[in-house]
């Protein structure tokens, strides 16, 4: 079942702040391959890769249309930049406390 490219769009943004803010907080190996199993049965189905670069391979590859390419590339980044983001917002209030 695909879905289309402003469903693959959200779905990807979310999953990769997850995983993001998971690597962040943790920093260890265990709780970070199990959120990127789960995280990846998410997004199976829009073709996510929570990662521009394996989004470049597989469109490079003629897995994944330009459309699609574009709204996956654009959603890992914001997603990315949102966990940093929230976690530096974070990590600064549990400082002051």
């Amino acid at each position: 079942m695909a879905v289309s490219n402003f469903t693959a769009f959200w779905m990807e943004i979310v999953a990769t702040f997850i995983f993001v803010y998971i690597i962040l907080m943790f920093k260890e190996p265990i709780p970070i391959g199990i959120i990127f199993i789960g995280l990846l049965y998410f997004v199976k189905n829009s073709n996510g890769t929570l990662n521009p670069a394996v989004s470049i391979a597989e469109f490079l590859s003629g897995n994944i249309g330009t459309d699609r390419f574009i709204w996956l590339v654009i959603a890992e980044v914001i997603g990315g930049f949102g966990a940093y983001y929230f976690y530096n917002i974070m990590k600064a209030e549990s400082a002051e406390s």
